[in-house]
């Protein structure tokens, strides 16, 4: 019998995504993080926050609505487009 992959404590779950305890409590309160509840204790599995990482680059790669109004010349004006064309095009998890 295969034991399952041992749970993560918050913190070792800020140190995997490389942000702040904090963070991640605000993810799993927002709901875009997935966790369980031992007592007051939150846990995490790896594979739970891999999830949460390639639902997040999905979302970073897909074009916002500003990004879609900027290249349809929508009333924001050509100075709303240019500050968004100046956006970088895809943001990467170091």
């Amino acid at each position: 019998m295969t034991r399952p992959a041992p749970l993560l404590t918050v913190q070792q779950a800020a140190e995997y995504l490389a942000c702040s305890d904090s963070t991640v409590r605000r993810r799993v309160d927002e709901g875009k993080l997935r966790s369980v509840k031992l007592g007051k204790l939150l846990r995490f599995r790896v594979e739970w926050l891999e999830d949460y990482i390639e639902c997040e680059s999905t979302a970073l790669n897909a074009p916002s609505s500003m990004e879609s109004e900027a290249a349809s010349g929508s009333s924001r004006g050509p100075r709303m487009a240019a500050v968004i064309a100046a956006l970088p095009a895809k943001r990467m998890k170091g």
